[in-house]
């Protein structure tokens, strides 16, 4: 499965070029969340959840598609020209990965 956007959280997510660059090298979306706390809030949800008597109530998803909120100013949106470097970046070092490998140097 292939992620359809990322969203980020954390003291790098508050630079709108690390953001671009994450759109870029993944070939997806960024967004941040509202929250500042996004590993904290990821945590009590799923406690929350787990905690629950009757889990057919409520999903998972459900409860964080209803309590996850995203801030929109800080979307990315991948640049092409940007994605097809990175991609070539990522096949010469697989390449020479691979070559290392099999010459028993890694």
């Amino acid at each position: 499965m292939n992620p359809s956007e990322i969203r980020l959280t954390g003291g790098g997510s508050q630079s709108s070029f690390w953001r671009q660059l994450c759109a870029d090298v993944f070939g997806v979306p960024t967004v941040c969340l509202s929250s500042s706390e996004g590993a904290a809030l990821g945590a009590a949800l799923q406690a929350a959840w787990s905690a629950g008597k009757d889990h057919s109530m409520e999903s998972l998803h459900t409860l964080s598609d209803r309590l996850v909120k995203l801030d929109e100013s800080t979307r990315c949106s991948p640049d092409s020209k940007n994605v097809a470097i990175y991609q070539e970046l990522l096949s010469r070092a697989n390449k020479l990965r691979n070559t290392l490998s099999a010459a028993g140097l890694i």
